[in-house]
């Protein structure tokens, strides 16, 4: 199981990942940008300048925690991206977007 971290602290670890580690698409992340026309740029831009605005939550079917970044995409957009953190791997799995 992963650990939890602070809201401040998940957003310093998925900024340092972003420009180190691994992005990871569940498939249905990928459905999900495709129905909603999202780019990856848009989802480079909220994960590099948006909050983690909530406490993060349990994952039902992992136990993972998940964290839900929310932004302004490139086109003004507001997006909420949840998301796992696997620092160990240096890997940030995206789960969908909304």
């Amino acid at each position: 199981m992963l650990r939890r971290y602070s809201k401040a602290e998940a957003l310093r670890i998925i900024q340092r990942i972003l420009k180190d580690g691994i992005l990871f698409f569940t498939q249905h992340c990928k459905d999900r940008m495709i129905i909603r026309d999202v780019q990856m740029q848009d989802i480079v831009y909220v994960l590099k300048n948006g909050k983690i605005t909530r406490e993060p939550e349990r994952h039902q079917a992992t136990g993972n925690w998940i964290y839900n970044v929310e932004g302004k995409s490139l086109e003004d957009e507001i997006l909420t991206i949840p998301v796992d953190i696997d620092e160990e791997q240096t890997m940030i799995r995206l789960l969908t977007i909304f």
